[in-house]
């Protein structure tokens, strides 16, 4: 085990220790609410106020101007209600102009499309991820033997001696990788050890320990094997088709956070930098 790998077990178990203390895991039930992206503060006072007027509508014997009130108060709520969606649709339809992923999530929110993941039928979770898991690795197996080897013989090209060489990579600087981690989406993976947005909001106390990452694999060449691991789940190819056949799905791989973000861009801006160098 190279001294990156090590450095980051360590670490790894020294978070588990800080975290076990500070937050330990506990079991609560949550109730899980639509949401309500449009919902604001002109509704929610709209809201308190027609409460107030039906409890005394009901309380005071029903008499007609108290129910009048009430419904008036009743309506202004359902106004406002449609008035902050509309306006809220319309808003993100047009941040999304140009991005057709974006917009068929919108579509699949208003037409209230199940986001329940469609699976084959099986006995245990356990059987059908079994099952996945031979049928991808048979799969990845086949496209190796797929390619014949070139048996002609080629000709040698002739070596070409390069202008300049990038023999090693200048380390990353707490600024550089900083900037590369804010401009990041928040996507977490079930494998991570802490959601990217309690990262990025606190970004000055994270971002030393993750340059030291950075630069450790850039100066070892090597790459932790704990930020290889990824969460992979299968996504039918296509709505309704038949969800029983495995070649109708293809394999998601969700990566971990820092394993997205610490190594690609450092290797880019040397590469960059290196393409820009004035030949002399």
């Amino acid at each position: 085990m190279t001294s990156i790998h090590m450095w980051l077990c360590t670490r790894g178990l020294s978070t588990d220790r800080i975290l076990d203390h500070h937050a330990p895991v506990k079991t609560q039930t949550v109730k899980v609410l639509p949401e309500s992206p449009w919902f604001n503060d002109d509704i929610r006072a709209a809201r308190k106020v027609r409460r107030q007027l039906e409890r005394r509508w009901r309380k005071h014997g029903q008499l007609e101007i108290h129910r009048q009130e009430y419904c008036n108060q009743r309506d202004l709520v359902s106004l406002l209600t449609k008035h902050a969606k509309i306006h809220y649709y319309s808003s993100q339809i047009n941040d999304s102009s140009g991005d057709q992923r974006k917009l068929f999530r919108i579509v699949g929110n208003l037409l209230n499309k199940p986001r329940d993941p469609v699976l084959p039928t099986s006995k245990s979770d356990e059987s059908l991820a079994d099952r996945f898991s031979l049928f991808f690795l048979e799969k990845i197996e086949n496209i190796r033997n797929s390619f014949h080897p070139n048996t002609q013989t080629e000709p040698t090209p002739t070596p070409i001696t390069p202008d300049r060489c990038l023999s090693s990579f200048t380390p990353a600087t707490e600024t550089e990788v900083k900037k590369v981690l804010m401009k990041s989406p928040p996507k977490s993976c079930e494998l991570d050890l802490m959601p990217a947005n309690l990262i990025k909001q606190n970004i000055d106390v994270f971002v030393p320990y993750i340059t030291e990452i950075v630069n450790m694999s850039l100066s070892t060449g090597s790459f932790p094997e704990s930020q290889k691991i990824s969460h992979v789940r299968p996504l039918l190819k296509k709505a309704g088709i038949d969800k029983e056949i495995l070649n109708n799905y293809r394999s998601i791989a969700n990566l971990k956070f820092l394993g997205k973000n610490d190594r690609t861009h450092s290797l880019f801006s040397d590469k960059r930098s290196h393409i820009h160098q004035p030949v002399i």
